[in-house]
């Protein structure tokens, strides 16, 4: 007697296959992402995603797809081990040896803290440790010769700079 095996279909494997491991466009923006130091909106324009989409990161950073490939690059233990190897990194200053003509490796005992700091943020940046930025952006197309929409226009102006000052004032 035959037993019926549950087979899913072809499509269907497929589709699970490519959740897995994300489309194309995610593992390129990825990719891409990586190479130029952590801009998501960069990284994603130049993977194919629309002006739209990727004005918008949190569409990429934040699908299952995205964390796991992210999560299979860059494992937490991975980072952490990473971090302390930075976090003890020895600064080494080169100086050419006029005697010999040779470059020289010379050890300073001190932490390289340019290599700890860009190493750190740019991890933290891929992980989404950061709190997220905080922008407006208002893009209004306004005729100059209407004389209340430039009044209106100058009052905004006014209170964005009091905005700023204050807040600079407050820090």
């Amino acid at each position: 007697m035959k037993t019926e095996r549950k087979t899913k279909p072809k499509a269907a494997l497929k589709e699970e296959k490519k959740k897995k491991r994300g489309s194309l466009r995610q593992r390129i923006a990825i990719i891409k992402l990586v190479e130029n130091g952590g801009n998501v909106s960069k990284a994603m324009r130049e993977a194919g995603y629309s002006k739209k989409t990727a004005i918008n990161p949190k569409k990429l950073t934040e699908s299952k797809a995205y964390q796991e490939i992210l999560g299979n690059y860059l494992p937490d233990e991975l980072l952490a081990q990473k971090h302390l190897e930075l976090l003890n990194k020895e600064e080494v200053i080169l100086k050419n040896n006029v005697t010999t003509g040779k470059i020289e490796a010379i050890y300073t005992g001190r932490v390289d803290t340019n290599a700890v700091k860009s190493a750190l943020d740019m991890a933290y940046k891929l992980k989404g440790k950061y709190a997220p930025e905080k922008s407006i952006n208002l893009n209004m197309n306004i005729k100059q010769d209407n004389p209340q929409l430039e009044k209106i226009r100058k009052m905004y102006d006014e209170e964005v700079k009091k905005q700023i000052i204050k807040q600079i004032e407050n820090e």
